[in-house]
């Protein structure tokens, strides 16, 4: 989303000068001790857009810069990697980081802002083609030289999940069970390849197979349960309990430093 005022994922620019939009599905997660890279894709008019130069830099959650660092420009992509050195243990595990990205287009600078959260690994999809052949296996006929891969919409879905996730108060990083996302992500990956097969002109049967699989991708994330690593350990909480995967996770019981409320308070979002 692109507002004019400040915000996330947003370019603060003076009335009359171009817009630019930065392709953002959700907070950029940051891993302790790791190299991290990160990038930030940025459009006008359908066309990904390359900066001629720009700077990084990594806000902790009391506003302190991390790291500032110049940008690589790679495949049109502002890039930098985070050495595992400026993410030691001593920084707090948990959302409140801020990514501030000054990138210079035409020879003026745009500045944007994207959250970020600091775990100790990511949630990782578990879906591949084969998965959606093997659950439909007329799939893997279909396949052309055009389309050689559901991999666009196998990422999508996966991108519309752990948005939901996050929008619902569910903090994706503290999920140790990848495998209990499988079922929803496979449905809602299967209708978004429906969906684009039912756009042609004999596409009913598809556009069916779509709503069928839709139907499926909300009882599979009604239902879904996960085992959680909320104290940031490595390990699940409790080996022997599984969580929904709707409702709000808090840190130790606190409020989670990523909040709404804490985000309008420290950064004005």
């Amino acid at each position: 989303m692109l507002f004019r005022s400040q915000g996330v994922g947003s370019a603060v620019i003076p009335t009359g000068q171009t817009d630019y939009s930065a392709r953002i599905a959700y907070p950029s997660l940051l891993v302790q001790a790791k190299d991290t890279s990160v990038a930030l894709p940025v459009y006008r008019d359908g066309a990904l857009v390359a900066p001629d130069s720009g700077t990084y830099r990594l806000l902790g959650p009391s506003g302190t810069a991390i790291v500032t660092h110049a940008v690589s420009v790679v495949s049109s992509v502002a890039t930098y990697t985070i050495p595992a050195a400026s993410l030691p243990v001593s920084l707090t595990l948990g959302e409140g980081y801020m990514e501030d990205w000054s990138l210079v287009f035409s020879g003026v600078a745009r500045e944007f802002r994207r959250t970020a959260a600091l775990a100790l690994c990511p949630l990782f999809p578990v879906v591949t083609d084969l998965d959606l052949i093997a659950e439909y296996q007329p799939l893997s006929n279909l396949l052309t030289t055009e389309l050689p891969s559901y991999q666009i919409s196998i990422d999508q879905a996966w991108k519309e999940i752990i948005s939901r996730l996050i929008g619902e108060g569910r903090l994706p990083y503290m999920v140790r069970t990848p495998d209990a996302l499988r079922s929803a992500h496979m449905h809602l990956a299967l209708s978004k390849v429906f969906q684009g097969f039912g756009l042609t002109a004999e596409g009913n049967h598809y556009r069916e197979l779509a709503k069928e699989e839709a139907t499926k991708y909300a009882e599979a994330f009604n239902r879904m349960s996960v085992q959680l690593d909320q104290a940031q350990t490595g390990l699940v909480d409790n080996p022997m309990a599984r969580a929904s995967a709707t409702g709000p996770i808090a840190i130790n019981g606190a409020q989670p430093a990523g909040s709404r409320n804490y985000l309008y308070s420290r950064y004005g979002l």
